[in-house]
C-alpha cells in the first residue's frame, strides 16, 4: 500500500474506527524509525475524518489505489 489509498479498518465494536473508511497519509513509527519488537513492520498513518490512527497493512482492506 501507499500514500493516497483508500483502505477499510477492520471492524470492532468497541473503538471509534471500527468498519471505517481511511485514507493513508504515511508510513512509518513517527518520530521512531522502527519498533523494537517488530522491526520490519512499518505502521500505515490513515485519517479518517478528522482523527488519524495507525495500523500494519496487514489488518486494513484495500478498496481503492491511488493513481
Amino acid at each position: 500500500m501507499k500514500i493516497g489509498d483508500l483502505v477499510k479498518l477492520p471492524e470492532d465494536n468497541h473503538y471509534w474506527w471500527g468498519g471505517k473508511v481511511g485514507l493513508v497519509i504515511g508510513y512509518g513509527y513517527g518520530d521512531v524509525d522502527e519498533d523494537p519488537l517488530y522491526p520490519d513492520l512499518k505502521a500505515l498513518h490513515i485519517i479518517v475524518g478528522d482523527k488519524h490512527t495507525r495500523f500494519g497493512a496487514n489488518f486494513v482492506e484495500l478498496v481503492s489505489e491511488s493513481r
